[in-house]
């Protein structure tokens, strides 16, 4: 588990094309403004850094 994390961490091409962005990319969220859930991450924004 840790090799696949830092595999996605570093966006290894070893996983697929584009495979670790899309993995990471924000799925939903309940609004925009919020951070969301993605395939595999949570997003959790620093409060101290807005978007």
């Amino acid at each position: 588990m840790s090799r696949y994390l830092i595999a996605q961490l570093a966006q290894d091409p070893q996983l697929g094309p584009g495979v670790a962005a899309e993995m990471q990319r924000q799925e939903r969220t309940e609004h925009p403004m919020l951070p969301g859930m993605g395939f595999m991450f949570e997003e959790n924004p620093c409060w101290c850094c807005p978007r």
